[in-house]
């Protein structure tokens, strides 16, 4: 069953790529939110204070909320930011950052070796990235009785399902988390093995890792 997970950055290596003594080191990096760009952008420029480039594009969000950015940090326009964004799109990658920093070597590229080159250095860069299932996500809280409780936690236990929280009392309550693409085959269970007795309750959506 597809249940839309994506992927996200894991461990990486930084590459180097090298044409006409130009030196470009790419990097993919896993990043939350605008701030985070920032963050590592700032701490590269530190690390390369006498590089003359820091090309970066990244990926934020989920598909209904995807946040897209890019800089080609004086590099002529449409050589550098806008390909590593379309590798990095290319790549499904989600929460991803794609950074190229550039030592010019003395010898212009032209707009078309720039545009060769920074697609070359990120898709080396990513090729050297971890990618991480990020599932998608929804808890659920539900109440049956002891009788149902032990087949439909067996059930559980037959799919991704992330036990969150149970309490005992006169009935049962369940706290889980599963993947949001088997929510409906979880409450036709549900309601068949509590006769359509049991409370059967969706929180919010949420993704993990």
């Amino acid at each position: 069953m597809d249940t839309g997970n994506s992927y996200t950055p894991g461990s990486s290596q930084e590459i180097e790529y090298v044409d006409r003594r130009s030196k470009f080191l790419s990097r993919c990096w896993s990043v939350e939110s605008r701030d985070a760009v920032k963050a590592v952008i700032s701490d590269l420029r530190t690390l390369h204070p006498e590089a003359n480039h820091v090309v970066y594009a990244f990926v934020l969000g989920d598909a209904n909320s995807e946040e897209l950015g890019m800089s080609d940090d004086g590099e002529p326009k449409g050589t550098s930011g806008r390909p590593t964004l379309e590798v990095l799109k290319g790549s499904g990658l989600r929460n991803a950052l794609l950074t190229t920093v550039r030592y010019f070597g003395g010898t212009k590229l032209g707009t078309g070796g720039l545009v060769k080159a920074y697609t070359e250095a990120a898709q080396a860069a990513l090729a050297r990235t971890e990618r991480l299932l990020v599932r998608n996500t929804c808890e659920v809280e539900c109440i049956l009785g002891y009788a149902e409780y032990e087949a439909f936690k067996r059930y559980l236990g037959e799919i991704f399902c992330e036990i969150l929280d149970e309490s005992f009392g006169e009935d049962v309550s369940m706290h889980f988390r599963i993947e949001a693409g088997d929510l409906s085959g979880v409450r036709s269970r549900f309601t068949d093995l509590t006769r359509g007795r049991g409370r059967f309750i969706r929180d919010e959506d949420s993704e993990r890792p």
